[in-house]
Order: C-alpha cells, then sequence, then structure tokens
C-alpha cells in the first residue's frame, strides 16, 4: 500500500504542476487559465490529503492492500501526463489539445485508486468523507467547461461515457408539479434529484438526507420557502449556503431578506443555463 500511495503523490503533484504550466500558457485567455488555475488548487488538495494519509501509516510495517499496481496500468496513466507535459513544455499546445489530454488523465483510473486507498484507511479522519463528491465535483466542473465550447462537442459525449465516482444529492421543493418536474430534467445531470411539494416535507427530507443544493419557492402552501429556510439552517447550519430561492416575483420584504443573508433568488421563467449555473455553483463550494 506504501508503494500506491507514494505513486499516488507523484500523479497528484504532476498533475498540479501541469495545471499550473497550463494557466501560465493560456494566461490571455482568461477565463480558462482562472479554470485552469482552480484545477491546480484542487490538485493541491488532493495531494495535501494523500500526504496526510501516508504520514499517518508511516510507521506501520504491514498495510495489507487490496490491489497492486502493475506495469501496464501505471504506464496507462503515466503516459498521458508525460506527453502532456512535453507539449506544455515546448508551449505547442492548443486549447483543444489541452482538454483532450485534460480528459484522458482525469478520467483514467488514477482517481479510481485515488479512492480506493483513502477508502482503505480505518479510522480514517471526518476530512477524509467528502472526498468522493469532492471528486466528483471536480469532474463536473470539467465537463461543464467543456459544455460552454461547442468546439469541444465531442469531447463531452466522451466522458459522459464514463461513470462517475459519486452523485449529489439536490432536493427540488416547489408546489408546483410541473415546474419541480422540469427543474428535476434540467439538474438530473448534476445529481440525484427529490422532489417535494413544501417546506414541511423537505424538513422531513432532510432529516434523513444530506443535500448539497437545494431549490425552494419562496411561496407555498403548508410552509414556503422562507420560513422553511429559517428552520433548515437552525437544524442543520451547513446548509446554509446550500439554499436557492426561486418565485414568480420578488417583493420588497423579499428583497431585504435575501440581500441580508446574502442569499440567490431565481426568477420564473428561469433560463436553463442560469439555472444550471445557479446549482454548480452551490455543488462547488467546499462542504
Amino acid at each position: 500500500m506504501k508503494e500506491i500511495i507514494g505513486w499516488l503523490i507523484t500523479i497528484e503533484d504532476r498533475a498540479r504542476r501541469c495545471y499550473e504550466k497550463a494557466a501560465n500558457l493560456f494566461c490571455e485567455d482568461k477565463e480558462l487559465s482562472r479554470f485552469l488555475s482552480r484545477l491546480a488548487e484542487a490538485e493541491e488538495d488532493h495531494l495535501e490529503i494523500i500526504r496526510d494519509i501516508a504520514e499517518r501509516l508511516k510507521d506501520k510495517i504491514q498495510l495489507p492492500f487490496f490491489i497492486t499496481l502493475d506495469g501496464e496500468t501505471k504506464k496507462k496513466i503515466e503516459d498521458p501526463f508525460t506527453s502532456l507535459e512535453r507539449a506544455l513544455d515546448g508551449k505547442k499546445l492548443t486549447r483543444r489539445a489541452l482538454f483532450e489530454h485534460m480528459v484522458t488523465v482525469e478520467f483514467s483510473e488514477w482517481n479510481d485508486i485515488f479512492l480506493c486507498t483513502i477508502n482503505a484507511v480505518k479510522d480514517a479522519p471526518h476530512k477524509y468523507s467528502r472526498v468522493a463528491p469532492k471528486l466528483q465535483q471536480h469532474k463536473r466542473s470539467i465537463e461543464r467547461f467543456l459544455e460552454s465550447d461547442p468546439s469541444l462537442k465531442g469531447l463531452v459525449e466522451r466522458i459522459r461515457g464514463y461513470s462517475s465516482v459519486w452523485r449529489e444529492n439536490i432536493l427540488v421543493v416547489h408546489n408546483s408539479e410541473s415546474i419541480a418536474s422540469l427543474f428535476a430534467a434540467v439538474l438530473k445531470d448534476e445529481g440525484g434529484v427529490d422532489v417535494v411539494a413544501n417546506g414541511e416535507e423537505a424538513l422531513k427530507k432532510l432529516a434523513r438526507n444530506y443535500y448539497a443544493a437545494i431549490i425552494a419557492c419562496v411561496r407555498m402552501p403548508v410552509m414556503d420557502g422562507i420560513e422553511f429556510y429559517k428552520k433548515a439552517v437552525k437544524l442543520y447550519p451547513q446548509m446554509n449556503e446550500r439554499i436557492i430561492f426561486c418565485t414568480d416575483s420578488i417583493d420588497e420584504r423579499d428583497s431585504l431578506f435575501f440581500r441580508a443573508n446574502n442569499l440567490k433568488c431565481l426568477v420564473h421563467p428561469v433560463p436553463v443555463n442560469e439555472l444550471r449555473k445557479a446549482v454548480a455553483d452551490v455543488l462547488d463550494r467546499p462542504s
């Protein structure tokens, strides 16, 4: 197991350095450069976790593990990194080629081995518990960036063929069945979507499940969205930045409440891309 951990440290560090170099290479493309810098930061987080595991296990002599790394698997994962590093060093890398390399390395067995290693650590600290969803968020951020560029459509179709390492739970709270169904259909690629008709039902859901993002209608019977928010945050403070509101119109009272609590509210009819982006922004926040 120590051999695998050492190898993962090397790979995560290579990934971090590749994204840093790519961010510098494409510095004139501000949006792409910022995106690559965020990916480098994510790889730095992964590197910190695997180094932490190495430190925790350094004094243990025997570390049984259920897989070993063969030369063929290593080569399959390392070769794309080598090609990307050469292209970056030679400064002869197109935007399209960058993403082709990125998809190859990010959706290889590398991340599966990373997760297997973390799951094998007994009595792991709580900070490891969100590694799988964070890794899936990392991959989805790449997919969303690809979706924003029509010329990269083929790569989007390619990565959708890969299985997810995690699916986040999303809750839609809306008394209109047709709107709730539409929201659920639009968001199905972001995670598993549950739908309820009012705030009271939503609180019952929260008692049984963790939701990484919640979309709540402001005006609903039984319990409206604002009352639901107040009760949800009192019971589960971590939900404070996970709830997005939607409504037909925003009155002065609602506007003051949203501003005071730094909350986002979408106004019907909601553009599909705006809905997806609002939820994606919430999913990308640290848990």
